[in-house]
């Protein structure tokens, strides 16, 4: 691994914590039947959305760690108050922080063997797989954000540089 990786891991968890603040600022200012209602062409609601962004998350960070536990499926809702999921992802930015924190080159240096959510198992490079993990937040982040705007809801401010700045 390189430093100039270990660097970009370093920032780009440090902007998974900032932008999941900011976007549950957001969403803290939204009613609860706003936040549990059906969005039209997605079945889904932005409490769904955010639970799933965590159950992701948590399952890349147990198979990581070799944590042995049974990791929810896609599609449950862990928490169906803000606040319950707001607290649970805060734990989880951390423990993705402490984990970037704590990496070591011998890991990311891996071909690292998984199951998927189907039950399938894979081999990829360890180091592609944590990149990977960040870019897929940015991805349902960018989701939530777009039913924010369709919404007509303040969007928050979740581009990479900018908050990276604060």
């Amino acid at each position: 691994m390189s430093a100039s990786l270990q660097t970009e891991l370093m920032e780009m968890s440090r902007y998974n914590r900032i932008a999941n603040r900011a976007l549950y600022e957001c969403c803290a200012r939204l009613s609860e039947r706003e936040l549990g209602e059906l969005r039209p062409n997605r079945d889904e609601s932005l409490l769904f959305m955010l639970n799933h962004i965590l159950i992701v998350d948590r399952d890349w960070m147990n198979r990581f760690t070799g944590t042995e536990i049974t990791n929810a499926e896609r599609g449950t809702l862990l928490h169906d108050t803000l606040p319950a999921l707001r607290e649970d992802r805060t734990r989880e930015d951390e423990r993705i922080e402490e984990f970037v924190e704590n990496i070591h080159i011998a890991f990311l240096s891996t071909q690292f063997r998984y199951k998927d959510a189907g039950g399938v198992f894979h081999q990829d490079p360890a180091d592609r797989l944590v990149v990977h993990m960040f870019v897929n937040q940015i991805h349902h982040r960018s989701r939530v954000q777009q039913v924010l705007a369709e919404t007509g809801h303040q969007v928050p401010e979740l581009d990479f540089h900018i908050l990276l700045r604060r």
